[in-house]
């Protein structure tokens, strides 16, 4: 995601249009990844340009240090991101929208200054959860122009023909273009999805 940002400027053969979505996806999945890295970890190692020459130390960064960079790509996302993509499994702005919400939703709880953070003001957390409701509160009025809804039946969200195709899902992932090589999220040798 760092080098796709940092040289999508080196980029040819592609429109201006093309580039911006593909940047925007790799600000969506380097937010998503940093998201998981610092809710599992905590702060740590938080690269932003291409590892160019060998690293011998790896210098922890803040909680909030990670937060700053999650909600600027996040931010860059839901300006840019296309609504909907020709290929699924591509990020469209309403992913984008709800990983805002719930990263602002999380970082509005780190009041206390445990770990490697710096605390909150009572006045921050409000504010990272008004940008939450704001966030969410687009994604719900605006779900048909987003391409995305609820469906009436609740039969229908665990379908399994609808696991790759869910208008209910924000963000599929899809790791080719041949739906056979894609896994299946019903498999039970798949633990985490039954826990």
């Amino acid at each position: 995601c760092n080098a796709a940002i940092f040289y999508a400027d080196k980029v040819q053969g592609l429109t201006q249009d093309e580039i911006t979505a593909l940047v925007s996806e790799a600000h969506f999945i380097r937010a998503h990844a940093l998201y998981n890295i610092v809710e599992q970890w905590g702060g740590k190692y938080l690269p932003l340009t291409p590892m160019t020459s060998p690293v011998s130390t790896l210098p922890s960064s803040s909680v909030n240090d990670f937060y700053k960079v999650i909600l600027e790509d996040l931010e860059f996302a839901m300006t840019h991101l296309p609504i909907a993509q020709d290929v699924k499994g591509h990020v469209t702005r309403a992913a984008a929208y709800h990983l805002y919400a719930k990263a602002c939703l999380t970082f509005s709880t780190y009041t206390d200054g445990l770990g490697n953070t710096t605390a909150l003001t009572d006045a921050e957390s409000k504010a990272y959860l008004e940008k939450a409701k704001t966030a969410a509160d687009y994604l719900i009025n605006n779900a048909s122009s987003l391409g995305v809804k609820l469906y009436p039946n609740i039969e229908d969200v665990f379908d399994e023909k609808n696991n790759k195709n869910n208008d209910e899902a924000l963000f599929i992932v899809t790791h080719s273009s041949v739906t056979a090589y894609n896994p299946r999220g019903n498999y039970f040798n798949r633990v985490w999805k039954h826990t």
